[in-house]
């Protein structure tokens, strides 16, 4: 209902600016009373919405002598200047185009004139209402919303491990792939271990280094995705695409097996069925070794052990990612001391 509201309130606006036309009186008043009457419904409709106490608290603190914005705004400062720079950006631009209308309106008339001072006078007040209301947010009187969407030019200290990003100051946790954690390693056939934790990681950094990446988080309900997806430590779930063609981040990370798909507690899987088919097919990346699933890996510390033990008999083989021996092989033997 909150566009409602709006569209109401704009209209309000435009039939107040037409009230103000040198008409009859008799025009006039029911034009004035009309948006007076748009005014009232846009605030019956928004009346009941609870995202109204920023303000309120503004105007109570003022009244009792207690400056909560300015308190607030200052103390908060350093994050109203971090949004500035883009802020500018914009209105440098339209600033500019106007000087150019400006020099045009050195011409005889004054048609462009009259063009030109409504657009600086709006582009004016516009730089004031958007600083206004990004001070409002920042000092956390407009209350707080989830992001749905976040794009920023990915660098290599932003790839955190093979399934979370970081964007400005969030971490940004990769839907439907489980890729194996940092610390966690890997054995070949021959019984020698390799980092395939930091190899995932070192893997998505080349996938999305100084690359535009927007990310989107999934609607859980309609799509009907695991509860198990959703935020975990305060991350957001989100799904990445690379904006120079189009591509599915963590499809990309499950077809060359640098990440499972996600599995929830009872083994179901949410997409990338395909891509993680292929990668077992072509044994790619973590399915050529063996490892634990990172959820094991995490979860399951005895398994953990007897992995790092070379102990495949104690791990239960649905903990086992890869080229595992069964659990009837012996482990491969130490190496000998020179």
């Amino acid at each position: 209902m909150t566009w409602l509201a709006f569209a109401l309130l704009g209209a309000a606006l435009i039939l107040l600016i037409l009230s103000t036309r040198q008409l009859s009186l008799a025009v006039r008043a029911p034009i004035w009373l009309g948006g007076l009457a748009l005014l009232g419904a846009a605030a019956y409709i928004e009346i009941d919405e609870p995202s109204h106490y920023g303000l309120v608290q503004i105007v109570r603190g003022a009244l009792n002598g207690n400056p909560l914005f300015a308190k607030a705004l200052f103390g908060d400062l350093p994050t109203v200047t971090d949004a500035l720079t883009p802020m500018f950006d914009i209105f440098f631009v339209l600033a500019a185009f106007l000087s150019i209308v400006a020099l045009i309106a050195f011409t005889p008339g004054e048609l462009i004139e009259k063009l030109a001072r409504p657009a600086m006078l709006a582009l004016l007040g516009a730089m004031f209402g958007a600083f206004f209301g990004l001070a409002m947010v920042s000092a956390g009187f407009a209350g707080y919303v989830k992001h749905r969407t976040y794009t920023s030019m990915i660098k290599d200290e932003d790839v955190y491990d093979g399934d979370t990003i970081r964007m400005d100051d969030f971490s940004l946790r990769i839907a439907d792939i489980d890729a194996p954690e940092l610390n966690q390693t890997c054995r070949d056939a021959t019984g020698s271990l390799s980092k395939c934790g930091e190899e995932a990681r070192q893997r998505l950094a080349a996938i999305v280094r100084n690359q535009i990446v927007t990310c989107n988080r999934p609607n859980l309900a309609s799509e009907k995705l695991s509860l198990a997806l959703k935020e975990t430590f305060g991350r957001p779930i989100v799904r990445c695409t690379r904006i120079s063609d189009k591509s599915d981040i963590g499809a990309t990370m499950v077809h060359e097996g640098f990440a499972d798909v996600f599995r929830d507690k009872d083994g179901a899987t949410a997409t990338y069925a395909n891509d993680l088919a292929a990668a077992v097919l072509n044994k790619s990346g973590v399915w050529k070794n063996c490892t634990l699933k990172p959820r094991a890996w995490r979860n399951e510390r005895p398994a953990r052990v007897a992995f790092e033990n070379a102990k495949y008999s104690d791990i239960d083989q649905k903990l086992l990612l890869g080229k595992c021996p069964s659990a009837a092989a012996k482990p491969p033997s130490p190496p000998r001391a020179p």
